[in-house]
């Protein structure tokens, strides 16, 4: 008898979650349709998550820029590791590369990548870390000698890469950017 009454107890509880389980799935579908469509009408929303993608590929990470709205200023390193000179200083619009190497043969690369700008970073066999820089999820990739940040730094995409230096410095360059105007 007891089986019998757990038998139909089960029943009425299948029933009422079979009649429930639409109602979550809607409720659910409607929550992340509203929560998208405030993201993609919201243009201060729309910056900050959709302004760069990271496509990870099996032997590359390819990383685009979303055009947005910010100005055309630079943000420079005001920290460079002591016996660096400045080799290389591109600037076309709101892109910039700069490079530089000291007397070891040590170097380092910064790119401020501009509107509708394309990189692509060699990831293959890359040991790969997330790590918070300025406020922001930032990607680590190294690779032998070669240690690169890719970083969002005041609503811009940022690549700085170390050749045979440490991670370290390469995240202080990183934390000292300012805006030139």
């Amino acid at each position: 008898m007891q089986k019998l009454f757990k038998q139909v107890k089960r029943q009425e509880q299948l029933k009422r979650w079979r009649k429930l389980a639409p109602k979550i799935v809607a409720a659910a579908f409607l929550f992340i349709l509203i929560f998208y469509a405030t993201i993609m009408s919201v243009e201060a929303f729309r910056a900050t998550f959709l302004n760069y993608v990271l496509e990870h590929f099996e032997d590359h990470t390819k990383i685009t820029v979303i055009p947005n709205e910010h100005s055309l200023n630079l943000a420079l390193p005001t920290y460079i590791p002591e016996g660096f000179t400045n080799e290389v200083m591109e600037i076309h619009g709101d892109y910039y590369l700069a490079a530089y190497k000291d007397e070891n043969h040590r170097k380092i690369f910064i790119r401020q990548l501009g509107k509708d700008s394309m990189a692509g970073i060699d990831t293959e066999d890359a040991k790969h870390e997330s790590l918070i820089l300025n406020g922001q999820k930032a990607d680590c990739y190294e690779k032998e000698n070669i240690i690169t940040l890719v970083f969002k730094y005041e609503g811009k995409i940022f690549i700085v890469n170390g050749i045979d230096l440490p991670k370290a410095e390469l995240i202080k360059i990183a934390e000292n950017l300012q805006w030139q105007r």
